[in-house]
């Protein structure tokens, strides 16, 4: 009788070797990111203690939650990396790789032994990807890199936050993702130029690089305006109106991201006059005069007024105003 059991598809890098000497989360993030798409990761960990995150409380069976999220699907060694054994084998398995990852501070894989130069005499198709916080050639390269540190040195933390407030850290960790996120990208791409060249790269990306990327329109305000962005809590820079408003039993969240949504909320408030307002007619007039807007609205979302809210806030539906052009 034939097994009609199916077995789970191959991912896309099934047949791919990643050798991960990373640990914490900006490597192993990412490491995690090519094992789910199908790569077999080697996770090398001291010998005595295993990657940090091991010891990072809360536990479930004896295993830290830390561990868990960033390091299923992967097999793992512990390696003595100053011994003459453990640096044979870690050769070893780079030899039979397709792509080797560190998080080491510059320098210190060369000092291992098993530096970008060394390995590619032993195997010149070997994708080499270092992530540090701040690049080799920086003038903090020598600096050990943290999550609040990308955070802060970046600016994310000068806009995550109220008006007038002291600068906040993101709730995730996206100072160490983020360069995760972005050495899959280089390495995906080295792999699809080694289809045709034959050979490996080097590919260095910083945390705080990656981060400052992930900005997006907030870095284009300055070179626009030429202001730095401004805290807006959970308001928007540029679209008005936007965030988070309080009721009586809690908070609804609007985002008036086009003028038909714009249209739709005001009829829901009650307050058609606004749509032709001129103060509130337009994008721009809204965000020059956004704080005789808001008092406005937080004045009509008042205890009596936030079931009829709740209810139509969210939906993208098409509002019932009395003035037919905004039907």
């Amino acid at each position: 009788m034939n097994d009609t059991k199916q077995q789970p598809a191959a991912g896309p890098l099934a047949g791919l070797k990643v050798l991960d000497f990373s640990r914490i989360l900006s490597g192993p993030y990412a490491s995690m990111v090519l094992a789910d798409l199908g790569a077999e990761v080697i996770k090398v960990e001291p010998i005595t203690s295993g990657d940090e995150t091991r010891n990072f409380p809360p536990f479930q069976n004896g295993m830290s939650h830390y561990y868990i999220a960033l390091n299923r699907s992967k097999k793992s060694i512990s390696l003595d990396l100053k011994s003459p054994e453990g640096m044979q084998i870690a050769r070893d398995l780079a030899q039979q790789s397709d792509i080797l990852l560190e998080n080491f501070r510059p320098g210190v894989m060369d000092r291992l032994g098993l530096g970008y130069d060394t390995l590619r005499a032993l195997n010149d198709r070997l994708h080499y990807c270092s992530i540090t916080g701040f690049g080799a050639n920086s003038p903090h390269g020598d600096k050990p890199a943290f999550d609040i540190v990308a955070q802060a040195l970046s600016g994310v933390m000068s806009v995550n936050c109220e008006p007038g407030q002291a600068p906040n850290k993101l709730g995730i960790p996206l100072g160490d993702m983020a360069g995760s996120i972005f050495s899959v990208f280089g390495l995906l791409a080295a792999l699809h130029e080694r289809n045709a060249t034959g050979r490996g790269k080097h590919i260095e990306v910083a945390m705080l690089d990656s981060l400052i990327a992930l900005q997006g329109y907030l870095s284009q305000i300055y070179f626009v305006t030429g202001q730095s962005p401004q805290p807006v809590g959970t308001q928007h820079p540029s679209i008005v109106p936007y965030g988070s408003f309080p009721t009586s039993d809690g908070h609804v969240i609007v985002a008036c991201l086009t003028e038909r949504f714009w249209h739709n909320f005001a009829c829901r408030l009650d307050h058609e006059d606004l749509i032709k307002d001129p103060r509130f007619a337009l994008y721009d007039a809204r965000l020059t005069n956004r704080d005789a807007l808001q008092p406005i609205i937080h004045a009509r979302m008042t205890p009596n007024h936030h079931r009829l809210l709740a209810a139509t806030v969210g939906r993208a539906r098409r509002a019932q105003c009395s003035d037919p052009v905004h039907r």
